[in-house]
């Protein structure tokens, strides 16, 4: 088996069970007949495609979410922390839809499945979970599965996008599929490179000076096993000549598909965990509360701010978002702004309560009696742009 583990090395969470540690292939990940289960969540106020996130895909480094492998993407999507592991999962392109369950007020469609495109990493996700980079709100169930970007026939590009006397930092892009490692030739030693976690590929005087040493070969292989063998023209990057292939194989062109892209007919299975562990982003966030009221402590929460029960239904965790879309209130959006509880919202604890916390969030609160006021002051606080919510 090839392993995926050169993208992906990851900890799978399951509700009310203990850690596991697993490694999958691209054959498991791209698997229709397997999908990839998790939640689906919000950042930024974007249109579905964003030029900035952690990939160095942006107009300060190599500006290749303009590339062509991005055409035909609905929206970039920031990665659970596990699955993106330290930049592998850049440039992974997915397909994924709604399956139904959830709280919020934008599901995403259940039958038309979406492309996206990772240029990001979302931190506090679980196994599975993904966080559109496209205006909406609330936390959904979500299945998605891998599939090869559209690149067609065009080749890899390089960018070198930092660079000085003692070192340089190169960035690769365009790739059908995502990429597992990177060596370049210099002084007539083939020398790997290591990926930092912004997904550069720094170059350090070790071997001695870089400048002369274009048009320089570079070996790039794919998280299928395929190397290609190709060429950095110039000290400031450009096209290659070479593509991966599809599936792996000996390298070249790379110009053939032998993957079908199109969409599984109906859900199946999970290679995935249903992990209730879930993002901070926009909205539907979970909150960490440092200390409630002198006469009444909040509980702090648990790391999942809902789940999902035998009957169906997602329930809120203690302090968690349970209403509003604050981020579209009073800011013109199209999106209407939602100042009410989520239709279906129901607070995890007996006896709490989905009540107002401001003008766009509503928050699930202890009785009275815990509390001491139905409203206790949680603070709002922004955290990397997004809004949480929290005790104090």
């Amino acid at each position: 088996m090839t392993p995926f583990g050169a993208l992906i090395a990851f900890v799978v969470t399951a509700i009310s069970a203990p850690l596991a540690t697993a490694e999958f292939s691209w054959s498991s990940v791209s698997n229709k007949d397997s999908l990839q289960k998790g939640e689906g969540t919000f950042y930024g106020q974007q249109d579905g495609q964003d030029a900035q996130g952690t990939c160095s895909y942006n107009e300060n480094f190599a500006n290749t979410v303009k590339l062509p492998w991005s055409s035909g993407t609905d929206m970039t999507i920031a990665l659970n922390d596990a699955q993106f592991e330290n930049g592998n999962g850049c440039g992974l392109c997915i397909k994924f839809r709604g399956t139904g369950a959830g709280l919020g007020t934008t599901p995403p469609s259940t039958t038309e499945w979406k492309t996206g495109f990772v240029n990001n990493r979302c931190p506090e996700c679980a196994f599975g979970d993904i966080d559109m980079n496209s205006r909406g709100d609330g936390r959904w169930k979500v299945e998605w599965y891998a599939v090869p970007c559209n690149v067609a026939d065009t080749p890899l590009r390089y960018d070198i996008v930092v660079s000085s006397y003692y070192w340089f930092s190169l960035v690769v892009s365009n790739t059908r599929v995502p990429i597992a490692g990177v060596e370049v030739k210099l002084n007539g030693e083939w020398l790997p490179l290591k990926r930092t976690v912004n997904n550069q590929w720094p170059y350090y005087n070790t071997h001695g000076p870089w400048q002369s040493s274009f048009p320089m070969p570079i070996r790039v292989t794919s998280v299928t096993g395929e190397t290609i063998e190709d060429t950095i023209t110039s000290a400031k990057g450009g096209d290659g000549a070479k593509q991966f292939s599809a599936v792996g194989g000996s390298g070249g062109s790379g110009n053939t598909t032998s993957y079908s892209a199109s969409a599984p007919s109906s859900s199946s299975g999970s290679s995935g965990s249903g992990s209730s562990s879930s993002p901070s982003p926009s909205s539907g966030s979970s909150p960490s509360p440092a200390a409630g009221p002198s006469s009444s402590p909040a509980k702090a929460p648990s790391s999942d701010s809902s789940s999902l029960s035998a009957d169906g239904k997602m329930y809120i965790i203690d302090y968690g978002q349970c209403g509003g879309n604050a981020l579209e209130c009073g800011k013109g959006s199209t999106t209407p702004c939602i100042s009410a509880p989520w239709p279906s919202a129901a607070c995890k604890s007996s006896g709490w309560t989905c009540n107002r916390y401001d003008d766009g969030l509503f928050q699930c609160q202890p009785p009275k009696s815990q509390s001491g006021s139905s409203n206790t002051n949680y603070a709002a606080v922004s955290v990397g742009g997004r809004r949480l919510l929290g005790a104090h």
